[in-house]
């Protein structure tokens, strides 16, 4: 996997409930070149919101990345969201800047334990 996965869940409808996209691709404010995981997008249907499936994918992700370090990065500025990748097991890595704003980088070991 060079490009990508995408994980999900859907509803029995067929409708995603939920969703992630990982990668192998190091994005730029990762200086480092360690084996790791990326993910690069996050999403919970708004029905699904106070359920906890985002921290199920995020669970699933991070279970997938195997021995491999799972990250991501959020908008800095979002406390709220930056609590919610600490709360899912994440540690924070600090920020790096990206283009005109700054970004927060999140790491969590992979396998089934949270950091």
């Amino acid at each position: 996997m060079r490009s990508g996965c995408i994980m999900g869940e859907r509803d029995p409808h067929g409708r995603f409930k939920g969703a992630c996209i990982l990668t192998e691709e190091r994005p730029p404010i990762w200086r480092h070149g360690e084996d790791a995981l990326y993910l690069g997008s996050l999403a919970v249907a708004r029905a699904e919101a106070g359920t906890h499936l985002g921290h199920a994918i995020l669970d699933a992700a991070a279970e997938y990345a195997g021995n491999r370090e799972l990250r991501l990065d959020c908008w800095a500025g979002s406390k709220m969201l930056c609590a919610y990748y600490a709360e899912a097991g994440f540690t924070d890595r600090g920020t790096a800047s990206e283009a005109d704003f700054t970004v927060r980088r999140f790491s969590r070991a992979g396998g089934n334990a949270r950091a």
